[in-house]
């Protein structure tokens, strides 16, 4: 048995395979902008100008890239480097088909007649309204801003409703293990 004076190693705590500071912090920023938009998909993600542009060396950006890779947010080709994924039409009807499972399910646990207790509206009123303001945005010809506030909606959506799942940010990189294999994508258990 070892006792709690004993220094700790890397194995014995778990973190063994945990990822250095800097290949977290570039991992963050760039999914953040594929998630955000402000990598659009196909566009290529060279090492050494994200390396510049974040401040780090390529050592960190190539480490981020593979995980984003394992993620599904990012498609390694070789010999010419990573490119934000590209959704196709198969891919984006198997999406569509996991919503189909997850979002009527989401909305019976969200107790959708219980009251936001933020807003003192009831939760149905307030999915509505994101949901109008989303529409608006698309008819009045503002793709962007109907993105962005679709985004938020599904974002919101989660942390109201699923507070314990978006309460372990780490272990959330992108598209989990069951998305993934939704999309037809091999996976890799790691365990």
């Amino acid at each position: 048995m070892i006792s709690d004076s004993t220094p700790q190693s890397a194995f014995l705590t778990g973190a063994a395979g945990a990822l250095p500071s800097r290949t977290v912090a570039v991992l963050e920023a760039v999914k953040h902008a594929i998630l955000a938009g402000e990598l659009k998909p196909g566009r290529p993600l060279i090492e050494t100008d994200l390396a510049t542009v974040l401040g780090v060396s390529k050592t960190p950006v190539r480490e981020a890239l593979k995980t984003l890779a394992g993620a599904g947010l990012v498609t390694m080709h070789p010999y010419r480097g990573a490119v934000v994924r590209v959704v196709d039409d198969e891919q984006a009807r198997h999406i569509y088909d996991l919503r189909l499972l997850l979002e009527p399910e989401a909305l019976v646990s969200a107790a959708a007649w219980r009251h936001d207790p933020a807003t003192s509206t009831p939760s149905w009123e307030r999915e509505a309204a994101e949901h109008r303001g989303v529409l608006a945005a698309a008819e009045t010809g503002d793709p962007e801003r109907a993105a962005h506030l679709l985004h938020e909606h599904i974002t919101s959506f989660v942390q109201r409703n699923f507070p314990a799942a978006t309460a372990e940010p780490h272990s959330r990189v992108g598209l989990g293990e069951e998305a993934r294999v939704g999309l037809g994508e091999e996976t890799e258990n790691h365990g």
